[in-house]
């Protein structure tokens, strides 16, 4: 509230307000210099990956806390906490790319783009959410463990192949 709206709210004959009664009169400022996240994206589109390929997304649009190398394709945890992980794969028609997430050695959520169909982009997307401490190593990478080939990545204007990530 304004100055001028809590003055005429406590003038209000209809409202009783004791001297513990609080007012919200404006937001407390954010320190943004705290706020984690990245999001970054594949700048072309990768043939071939084969398996236990780590993709590294090599454009970065947001990287608040520089926790995401785009050398590596690794978001190193700055500070402990609820981590939210969201990731988009997207294929060529009649491919697969089955994809993890990986958090040190442990895989802690998978999609897998998947289409013989007359899609021209299979996409597969999913949220996962975890409990990191600082330091840990996240990243993704194509699954080392299917028995078919690992198609080709698509990323292009439309659809992107993306990867992003904040602290809750």
């Amino acid at each position: 509230m304004r100055n001028e709206e809590v003055d005429t709210f406590e003038k209000d004959p209809e409202v009783t307000l004791k001297r513990h009664d609080r007012i919200l009169l404006s937001s407390p400022a954010v320190d943004t210099s705290q706020k984690i996240a990245f999001y970054a994206y594949l700048s072309q589109s990768e043939v071939d990956p084969g398996h236990h390929h780590t993709i590294i997304f090599d454009t970065v649009i947001t990287n608040s806390g520089n926790g995401y190398n785009k050398h590596t394709g690794t978001f190193l945890v700055p500070t402990e906490g609820i981590y939210v992980f969201s990731f988009t794969i997207v294929a060529y028609r009649g491919h697969r790319v089955p994809t993890e997430l990986v958090v040190n050695r442990n895989v802690v959520g998978s999609v897998n783009a998947d289409s013989y169909s007359s899609s021209l982009y299979p996409v597969a997307s999913t949220i996962v959410v975890v409990n990191l401490k600082q330091g840990d190593a996240c990243f993704l990478r194509t699954s080392p463990t299917q028995s078919y080939d690992v198609g080709d990545l698509y990323s292009g204007i439309w659809p992107r192949t993306s990867f992003s990530g904040w602290k809750f």
